[in-house]
């Protein structure tokens, strides 16, 4: 079997809590932004790629594309308790941390 990263978050969830969790895959920290192009010139604004690095990634290519017929595939959901495996504030989990790391930080 084959695994990847989709995704990490940070959510609250109390002892014994039934949570239903809804986040966009644009807000996922395993992809990076689009990287700048020749047509979007003039049509950006450079706050859009402040900090860009290039690091992650396509937001295009998360999850396969399967075939007409479907595809069979497992999700695994891991949680673990913030308090014990947090390096820093979790406001830093953002972009593309979870392979590039965060800068001078250990990756949680």
């Amino acid at each position: 079997n084959s695994f990847i990263e989709m995704d990490r978050f940070v959510e609250k969830i109390e002892s014994k809590e039934k949570k239903t969790v809804i986040r966009q895959s644009s807000e996922s920290v395993v992809t990076m932004i689009p990287a700048p192009s020749v047509e979007g010139y003039g049509t950006y604004k450079a706050a859009d790629y402040k900090g860009y690095c290039g690091c992650g990634w396509p937001k295009n290519l998360l999850l396969p594309r399967g075939t007409l017929a479907g595809m069979k595939a497992s999700l695994y959901v891991l949680v673990t308790d913030w308090s014990e495996d947090a390096d820093g504030d979790d406001a830093e989990l953002k972009r593309s941390v979870a392979y590039c790391g965060k800068k001078r930080h250990q990756v949680p």
